[in-house]
């Protein structure tokens, strides 16, 4: 091994190197011994009672864990210090087997897979392409969007979404949450305004005239006067109103229905 021997400070062609020793005392002739740390092989040196070893000659290293001393072993008190020389290069790394500190910036040209926890101090900045968090969350980092299979919280640092429709009745709000509008009945039109969207229900009597069932009160009342168009047309229904109505708008009286001033 004479042309492998460890390094003192840097082999040129790497960008680190770190030594890992373990000393062993022989009890009784020994050859195999297990280096706990592990080696490359060929980055492996071997001294007895302070002697260097010569590798093929005086001892064997192929397997990255175990060395074997030959000429019949080590004598009975011997003692041995193996010196493994992590050395690496640092533009041909492909693993490493502990933790991994870039102490500035790191900068991966091709693809990243991360299979345990992944922890972010503070942002993520994608310059272009696209980043997938497992098979849920895709970053697209040219369109600056977002999808995943579901989103959750309440949605307080998010712009432009709505949690559900305000419902008005007369301009005085009712209620929120709504998040499906089911209109019943034909002539019914909606009028958008900003975000407003007024509706008038047609065959249903507009805002004059109520159209719907209704059931035994004590009193009814209805207003006095007639100022938008109506569609009384729903088949199998009958209209009326309580008088006297001031009619200032046209009111269409289908085919089968009646309209009764009383």
């Amino acid at each position: 091994m004479a042309d492998k021997t460890g390094y003192i400070g840097r082999n040129p062609g790497d960008s680190s190197v770190t030594v890992a020793r373990q000393t062993f005392t022989a009890s009784g002739i020994t050859t195999d011994f297990t280096f706990s740390s592990g080696y490359v092989t060929g980055y492996f040196d071997l001294y007895i009672n302070g002697v260097k070893m010569i590798e093929g000659s005086d001892y064997t290293s192929s397997d990255g864990s175990t060395f074997s001393v030959l000429n019949g072993g080590a004598a009975d008190g011997d003692v041995l210090e193996a010196v493994a020389y992590k050395a690496f290069n640092a533009t041909t790394i492909d693993s490493a087997p502990g933790n991994f500190t870039v102490g500035t910036n790191l900068t991966v040209n091709g693809t990243s897979t991360l299979t345990g926890n992944t922890t972010v101090g503070s942002a993520i900045t994608l310059s272009s392409s696209t980043a997938l968090v497992g098979s849920a969350i895709t970053l697209t980092a040219s369109t600056g969007i977002v999808s995943a299979t579901a989103f959750y919280g309440d949605g307080s640092n998010l712009s432009n979404i709505i949690s559900g429709v305000g419902i008005n009745s007369g301009g005085t709000n009712i209620g929120y949450g709504v998040t499906t509008l089911n209109f019943v009945g034909s002539g019914t039109t909606i009028e958008v305004s900003g975000t407003t969207a007024n509706i008038s229900a047609g065959g249903g009597g507009g805002g004059a005239i109520g159209t719907t069932g209704i059931t035994t009160q004590t009193i009814f009342s209805n207003p006095n006067t007639i100022s938008e168009d109506q569609m009384l047309t729903v088949p199998g229904s009958n209209y009326g109103v309580f008088g006297p109505v001031s009619v200032g708008a046209a009111v269409t009286v289908g085919a089968g229905n009646t309209f009764v001033i009383v």
